[in-house]
């Protein structure tokens, strides 16, 4: 095939254009491309480089060589093999060992960078012997040791026993906190959606609240005295208020025991039991209340201390904590 090595944009693109219609007779015609297809790109200086003539030279040869497809028979079984690389995917549909059409596409910028996720059904309260054995199933039977995990503090996890199989096996275990969720921010986003899988948006609760007005903004907006556990912006426009009528009945018909939508949960494990309070004063800060939290799973050893905004979810926690110690301190 006699064409000349392309100079600008425009001759490329000729190229290439022809050489698209024979994609499907052509194997691994995305691979070969890249380097042609690389020059394309907006912010792309034209550079003719050797990788580039070697590329248009073998999409060359590949154009002008006889195609070795076979014709299908629809009687017979299909065989789909596939290839991937870190640019580009493609497939070869066969029979009887034959191919009979080749497909491949370039992966964009955003593809690239896609990450895999692996869901294991277990039970809640899984032992650390049954988590050992699913993930050497799923994980590790697949992709082999991990260098790295980033975990929550879960009991199982944060275990010796874990701690040095892991140190051992050369795997770095990084566990995130409660003030740096972005830490782990893939995981947790795939929670809040797992959270909702099997819920139902009929059944949801469409308001929250009551919460009371503090302003009106504009002509048809108010602000709303937010707890802080809701991450949300507190201005709200009319047609998402509505105003509360309380049950005089059963004024409890009106309380949920979930988590608001928008609250979010700081913590996975349960709190056995608190220990102490304190309150952190710094300059220019306001004081702020923390509570030594001893976790279930964990020795007293390893109990931390958290901010009280961030332990909304064990308020029954708290207050027995309180009621205990006004217990010590009323004399016999």
């Amino acid at each position: 095939m006699e064409w000349e090595s392309p100079t600008k944009v425009t001759e490329l693109r000729l190229f290439l254009g022809l050489a698209n219609y024979y994609r499907r007779f052509i194997k691994d015609y995305s691979s070969i491309t890249v380097p042609l297809t690389d020059l394309l790109k907006k912010a792309r200086a034209w550079e003719w480089t050797d990788e580039c003539q070697a590329a248009f030279d073998r999409l060359k040869q590949v154009v002008t060589d006889e195609p070795v497809l076979a014709l299908p028979c629809y009687e017979k079984s299909f065989e789909v093999e596939t290839d991937a690389s870190d640019f580009a995917i493609g497939g070869v549909l066969m029979q009887d060992g034959h191919p009979i059409a080749f497909e491949s596409r370039k992966l964009s910028d955003v593809e690239r960078r896609y990450t895999y996720a692996t869901f294991i059904p277990a039970k809640k309260d899984c032992p650390a012997e049954e988590a050992t054995r699913l993930f050497m199933k799923h994980v590790v039977k697949y992709w082999g040791v991990p260098t790295t995990i980033v975990s929550d503090r879960d009991p199982r996890f944060t275990g010796r026993f874990w701690t040095e199989l892991f140190k051992l096996l050369g795997t770095s275990l990084n566990f995130s906190t409660s003030l740096h969720p972005q830490t782990d921010g893939q995981t947790e986003r795939l929670h809040n959606i797992l959270r909702h899988k099997d819920v139902h948006k009929g059944f949801t609760r469409r308001y929250e609240g009551p919460f009371q007005i503090l302003q009106r903004v504009g002509n048809v907006a108010y602000k709303v005295e937010l707890p802080k556990k809701l991450k949300l912006h507190p201005v709200f426009h009319v047609s998402m208020l509505k105003p509360f009528q309380e049950d005089k009945q059963d004024p409890s018909r009106a309380e949920s025991s979930r988590a608001p939508i928008g609250a979010k949960a700081a913590y996975d494990q349960d709190v056995e039991q608190i220990l102490a309070d304190r309150v952190v004063r710094k300059r220019w800060c306001k004081p702020k209340r923390e509570y030594l939290i001893k976790w279930k799973g964990l020795p007293e050893s390893e109990a931390s201390w958290e901010p009280a905004e961030d332990l909304w979810q064990f308020t029954k926690q708290i207050e027995a904590f309180y009621a205990e110690d006004a217990t010590r301190a009323s004399p016999e």
